[in-house]
């Protein structure tokens, strides 16, 4: 698994708690900035682990934040 982590201000900014995943609405853990459009997506864990590998080669930013997953346990 690749993960790629950017700071502000040379990539996304921090996932704020109130950001939703645009597949399922439960809390976005990754920000992915898309090639084509530019366009911010916002993913939960299991959908961002569902769909990682084409994410991966189509975004120009990824922010991934999914070890708060296990903080917050």
């Amino acid at each position: 698994m690749q993960t790629v982590t950017k700071a502000e201000p040379y990539g996304l900014p921090p996932i704020g708690l109130k950001e939703r995943c645009d597949r399922c609405n439960a809390r976005a853990y990754v920000s992915v900035r898309v090639h084509s459009t530019k366009s911010l997506l916002h993913f939960c864990a299991h959908h961002f682990s569902q769909h990682e590998e084409v994410l991966f080669g189509c975004a120009t930013d990824i922010r991934d934040e999914r070890q708060m997953l296990m903080a917050e346990s």
